[in-house]
Parts: structure tokens; sequence; C-alpha cells
């Protein structure tokens, strides 16, 4: 026999994976075109910008080409004037003087217009003093021209004028006298605030940069200015360079530039055949912003597009399901799973099974469930699986536990769930079933341990009960002839023979003590009265009943607080922890003062905790370990008379009750504080709230 829902998964799966292709077809091509959009809109914003740093650094080489012709321009004008006056008999220093102011007022841009004499000492022109004697002999451009008759215009590196104080350049012209010997140079300065002016007024971003430089590649000026870079100075980025080596007029690079670690894409031009460089950079950050708005709008519709073909294929899916209802159990269940699935009739008939199935059962027991799924159930878990089917149909869920018959003749345990569904118009059960039968023999065999466990303690219980009762007769006996015998010879025995009399009292005495103690402690849960809803406060109100004679005698104070809620508990063990607990705060105190024991009592969260806190002798940390172990004596018996066994007790009453006991103490002097913590169940008309204020004794 086939499995009949392994046809129907396949052509599921076959119509989930042609959906699934398309579905990812359309999401590639939509994705490729969103990459190919973002990459070509790159591209576009890369070259858009390339051609930007370009024609700007065009535009300012035509710019300050044009400036330094205009200077130079104005040079050959005062040295043909200065020739001139020369040639006429004498240079007439006022009217130079205002032949150049008048020149200079028609050239905003220059700064200054100045002549010096052969020695270099400035002699005429824009706030020239003579008196004053300002040499520029030592400046480099000024020893270019003296040195070299064919020198030409000669432009300066960024210097600080010694005239007017101001950041300029300097640009040249060599005076000849009549013999052709050195005559002085004719120099125009321009401020290196108007080139930074000038670039200001280029929009480059708030990322860019526009520098000058000098033929050494020496600053001369930029916009924005960098922190701790001065004119004249500042390194310069390699791949200029390089650049230069091979495109020494103008080209383009890209690279981070050390004036302030920024990367840009960088386009320097030479200023017409002057030994300057203009270099306009333009960084990502700036040109890219656009591209990434673009990018972001560009995602923002493919995810859109990709989020409406999700859900059209989804609704394909939807619409494909509909049509397939017939065949809905079948999508639900997958081979590769370890539990069993099933589809029952209206008549308990299997109809649909996995893999699974069909290997447990093999095709002989199939056939007999295919007429009734009662025939593979074991005789005595028949009439449970007939409610569950009925129950699944009345209720629309059922679960039950049953063996099947397996191939083999085997039977082992299922947990068997079962749903109604609706299907072809009619109802069936569509179930599972988990293989659980290592679960009940592992059930089955911790049963067994734990009732040998159970016959084990009750057993050594008995034993010890039998065993604390017998032997109290016997030391009764001693104690009672130890009496007698001393009595009799009460005359006759030395102050020796008298003491060791009364040490074997005094044993047999705490002998028959410990063995109350053992007797009590065995009686907890087994000889005390049943656990019942009690009101809290009544246990601690009868403890403090039995104490009344040793809190009068020590003139104790007990204070009681907190919420008493009713308890689900002992009332005899609980008044016995009370007891004990009050009655060590009592005996273990500082002789110098009463006792004063405090007693708080809170219900939260489920839990009922108690607290029992003390101000006597204290405990030391390394001992809290030993004080709930049996016979544990913390002090002398010189100093407190006691078996040891009463925290023992408490500690086996609260764990009767499911809870937990421990002590905190800060030490020898610093009193104790005793903790219990026990479950607050619930019940039925609020018995395991608290109590409401006023009603703590639960009347």
């Amino acid at each position: 026999m086939t499995n009949r829902l392994h046809g129907s998964a396949l052509s599921a799966s076959a119509f989930a994976k042609r959906l699934g292709l398309g579905v990812l077809l359309i999401s590639l091509f939509v994705l490729a075109l969103a990459g190919q959009s973002a990459y070509f809109g790159h591209r576009q914003h890369r070259r858009h910008v390339e051609a930007m740093t370009r024609n700007l650094a065009q535009v300012l080489e035509n710019e300050i080409a044009g400036d330094i012709r205009t200077a130079d321009t104005a040079l050959f004008a005062v040295i043909d004037e200065y020739a001139r006056q020369r040639a006429a008999g004498g240079v007439d220093g006022k009217a130079l003087d205002a032949y150049i102011l008048r020149l200079r007022t028609r050239l905003p841009d220059i700064e200054g217009i100045r002549i010096t004499d052969a020695a270099g000492r400035a002699r005429y022109g824009t706030g020239v003093d003579p008196a004053q004697a300002v040499s520029l002999a030592d400046r480099p451009h000024f020893r270019r021209l003296r040195d070299d008759a064919n020198a030409g215009l000669t432009i300066s590196r960024a210097q600080v004028s010694r005239i007017g104080g101001r950041w300029v350049v300097a640009l040249a012209r060599r005076i000849d006298l009549p013999d052709g010997s050195f005559g002085g140079m004719a120099f125009a300065t321009i401020a290196l605030e108007d080139f930074t002016r000038k670039f200001a007024a280029i929009d480059v971003g708030a990322h860019g940069a526009i520098a000058l430089r000098d033929a050494e590649l020496n600053l001369v000026a930029r916009y924005p200015e960098a922190p701790n870079v001065v004119p004249g100075e500042g390194a310069v980025a390699a791949e200029l360079q390089r650049m230069l080596q091979t495109r020494p007029h103008a080209g383009l690079y890209v690279a981070t530039a050390p004036a302030d670690d920024t990367l840009r894409i960088h386009a320097y031009r030479q200023v017409a055949d002057y030994p300057l460089y203009v270099v306009v950079g333009l960084s990502p950050e700036d040109y890219l912003a656009e591209w990434r708005d673009q990018v972001k709008t560009t995602a923002s519709m493919a995810a859109l597009c990709l989020a409406i073909t999700l859900l059209a294929a989804f609704l394909i899916y939807l619409s494909w399901k509909h049509q397939r209802a017939t065949l809905a159990f079948s999508e639900t269940l997958t081979d590769s799973l370890p539990g069993v699935f099933f589809r029952f009739d209206v008549d308990g008939r299997l109809v649909d099974w996995n893999r699974t199935l069909d290997r447990l059962l093999g095709s002989e027991k199939l056939a007999l469930a295919q007429r009734h799924v009662l025939n593979v159930v074991h005789d005595d878990d028949k009439q449970a699986v007939a409610d569950g089917i009925r129950a699944g149909f009345e209720h629309g869920y059922a679960e039950v536990e049953a063996r099947l018959h397996l191939v083999g003749g085997d039977f082992r345990y299922f947990v068997l769930t079962g749903r109604t569904l609706h299907l072809n118009h009619e109802d069936c059960l569509l179930g599972t079933g988990i293989d659980i039968t290592e679960r009940k023999r592992a059930e089955l065999a911790l049963r067994e341990k734990t009732e040998a466990l159970q016959r084990s303690n009750a057993d050594l219980e008995q034993f010890a009960y039998s065993i604390s009762h017998d032997m109290r007769q016997p030391l009764r006996m001693v104690t009672g002839h130890l009496q007698l015998l001393e009595r009799a010879l009460k005359d006759k025995l030395g102050d020796d023979d008298r003491a060791n009399m009364a040490f074997a009292l005094d044993g047999a005495r705490r002998m028959d003590a410990m063995i109350v103690s053992l007797l009590d402690y065995s009686r907890v849960g087994r000889l005390t009265a049943a656990k019942d809803w009690m009101a809290s406060r009544d246990a601690l109100d009868e403890a403090l009943r039995f104490l009344a004679t040793d809190i009068e005698a020590t003139a104790a104070s007990v204070e009681v607080g907190g919420e008493w809620p009713r308890v689900f508990a002992s009332r005899d063990e609980m008044t016995r922890l009370f007891q004990n607990l009050i009655g060590n705060a009592l005996k273990y105190r500082d002789e110098r003062q009463p006792p004063r024991v405090e007693v708080a009592s809170a219900a939260t969260a489920g839990h009922w905790r108690v607290s029992v806190r003390d101000h006597g002798i204290g405990i030391e940390p390394h001992q809290i370990e030993r004080l709930f172990q049996f016979f544990s004596r913390l002090q002398s018996r010189e100093r407190f008379e006691g078996t040891g066994m009463g925290l023992a007790l408490c500690r086996k009453i609260v764990a009767h009750h499911d809870g937990r006991i421990w002590v905190e103490s800060a030490g020898e002097g610093q009193g104790s504080r005793f903790v219990f913590e026990m479950p607050l169940p619930a019940a039925s008309g609020g018995g395991g709230e608290p109590l409401p204020p006023g009603d703590a004794h639960g009347r």
C-alpha cells in the first residue's frame, strides 16, 4: 500500500517551488535594475564632479592669470614712468608716488606697488617711507632679479610684507639702468586674503577645498583655512606630485588632503605660464549626497515592488490553497518528522497517513485500520480511543494515550491528539501521535523506585520510632535504680563516688532527652495532626501560651507584626516550629538584659515568609552550616542546656511543608534572624489569601 500523503505533498512542493522561483526571478530583476541604476548613477555623478572640478579649476586659473597679467601691465607702466622721469633729469619722488597711487586706485586687487633701488631699499610706492629704509635685499625674488637680467616676471613665495604687514605674494620685474646694469625692482603685491575671498565665492560644498600653490607646491592660499597650516608651508598629497611629473599643466587625481585628512577628487591647473597651480577638490560627502538620496529612493521603490510581488505571490498561494482544499491535510504533513500523522473520517476509518505510520503498521495493519482504527489498538485501550474519537468530533479536540499494534506483533505506547477539520464538505479528525513507550517505561521504573523508597523510609521511621520508644523503658530503669542506689548509699559514698553517681544520672537524663527528641523528629509527618487550612496566627499564639512561663521568667518582650494568612499546614507541627524558634531566642540570650524577640510575617507572590529575630548571643558565620544538623551544639552544656535537635526538627517541619529555612547573623553578640518560607497555594473561597487587617487570628 502506498503512502497517500506523499503524492499530494509533491504537488504542493512543486507548486511552491514554481511560485518561489517566479518571485525569485522578479526579485532578482528588480534588484538588478536597482543596482544598475545605482551603479550608473554613481558613475554619472562621478563624471559630473570630475567635469565640475576641471571647470572650476579652469575658471580660477583664468581669473588668477588675468589678475597677474593686470598686475604685470601695471609694473610695466610704473617702470616706464620711472625711466621717463629718470631720463628727464631726475626722479620726482612725490610725482612718482602720486602716479603709483592713481594706478593702484584703478587696480583694487593689488595690495601695493613699490620700487626699490639697486641695494634693495624701498624708495617709492604704496606705504613707502624712504626715511625708514626698509630693505628687501634678502628676498629670493629680489636676488633672482638682481642676478639674472633675463628673469622676466618673478613671483615670490607667500610672505609677510615688511611694509604693509600682511600675508602677500609679490610679482616683481627688474629695473635696468641705461647702461644695462641692475637698478632695482618694481613689484606689486597681492594680499592672500584676496585669493581666499575669490575661493570662498566658489561653491565647492561643505567639505570641498580650493588651494593655490607655488612652483615648489608650497601653499599660497587655501579655502577653507586648515588648522596648523600657514602659507609658504604645508604638506601636499603624493598623488599630486606624481601627476605633475607626467602632466605638468593640468590633471585629475583622487587623494586624501594632508591638511584636513579629507578624501576628495582634485583637479589642478597651472596658472597660464606662471609658476602657480590652482587645485580644486570636491568631497564625496558632498557630491554623492544627491546620489545617495537617489539610491534611497530607488531602494524604497525596489522594496515596494518586492513587497507588492510578495503580496501578490501570497494571494496567489491563498487562491491555490483554496482551490486545493481537498489536499489541505497533506500540506501540513512531512515525512521527515518522527511522529505519526493521520486522518479519520466520522466512522473512525483511517483515510490518510504518513510514511512513519506506514512503516510502523505495515500493509496488513493499515488495511485493518482503514476498516476501523480500533482494529490496531490494544484491547485494554480501545474504549479510551473510541471515547477520544467521539470527544474529538463533539468538542473539536481530543487527546488520549493508547498502545498500537505494530508490524511484527509489538505494542508501543503513543499519545494521540486530534482536531476536527472540515474538508470536502464533511468533518474529519486530523491528528498526530508521538511514541512515548520509553517514557512510560521510565515512569514505571521511577514509580517502582519511589514506592520502594517510600516503603524504605516508612520502615526506617518506624524502626527509629520503635528503637527510640523501646529504649526509654530500660533507660528509665537505669535512672530509677541509680536513684535508689544513690539514696541507699548516700551516707556510705565518698565525694568522688557521689560525683560519679551524679555524672551517671545526668548522662541518663540527657540520653532520655535525646531519645525524646528523636521520637519527636520521627513523628513529623506521621503521628502529627494532618494538614488542613488554618489561621497561621493561631499556631503562633498557641506556641506563646506554651512559652508563657519562660517569657515571664526572663522578662522577655515578644513583638508580633505583619500579615498572617490562612495556610494549608499541620497545626501541631506549626506550633512546635514557633515554639522551638522563639524558645531558642529566649534561651540563647545576653544575661545582662532581658530578651527581645521580633516575629514578622508576610504573604506575597504565592509564598508565606516568617522571620524570628532576637538580640542574643548571635552565631559565628562559619558555624551556620552546622546549625540544623542532628545533635549539633554550638555552645557548651555548662552554659546552655539542650540536645541540639531543636533546629533539626524545625528543618524537618519546614521541609514537610515544602519550604526552606535559614539563619542570618553578623557574628558573636550580634543577634540572629531565623527565616522560613513556605508555598502558599490558592484555595477556593480565598483560603490562600492573607486575612484582612484586624482578623489576624482567622476568626
